[in-house]
């Protein structure tokens, strides 16, 4: 897929599973690559897990969109990584795909506390975990997609 063709042809402008496929995929590589910097003066933990998240709520989306739902649909969705699991689940998003991480962090995420600092506590999933599980989760979708 010539992912640079998307922005350097005129287009429609139109969004779909490919659209929403390929960035996520950005999102994901991102995220790998900074999670494999050494922390020296910056800490990128927040930044990873919201590249990790993003990447899986468009991975999943572009998985709905694929089994049918609307572009429209998709955005009323919102940014809940929890409902857009159990919709997959219900689409025919196997079983076996862990998607544990992706809902331990949804209200986080959701809740733009990934976007907005604030003095708070939060519980969040191992990010060597979270990788590897948005990696099966990209295989998945790529193979329902492709």
């Amino acid at each position: 897929m010539d992912v640079m063709g998307i922005f350097t042809s005129k287009g429609d402008g139109s969004e779909d599973d490919g659209t929403f496929y390929s960035l996520s995929s950005e999102f994901l590589e991102a995220a790998i690559v900074l999670s494999k910097m050494p922390s020296i003066n910056v800490n990128f933990t927040i930044a990873i897990y919201y590249l990790l998240s993003h990447s899986v709520e468009l991975m999943l989306k572009a998985f709905l969109h694929k089994k049918g739902r609307t572009i429209r649909e998709l955005r009323a969705l919102g940014h809940n990584l929890e409902n857009l699991v159990l919709l997959s689940r219900k689409e025919g998003l196997p079983s076996f795909v862990n998607t544990n991480c992706t809902v331990a962090i949804s209200k986080i995420y959701s809740g733009k506390k990934l976007e907005y600092r604030a003095r708070a506590s939060h519980q969040f999933p191992n990010i060597d975990d979270f990788v590897k599980e948005c990696k099966k989760i990209q295989s998945t979708v790529f193979g329902s997609l492709y």
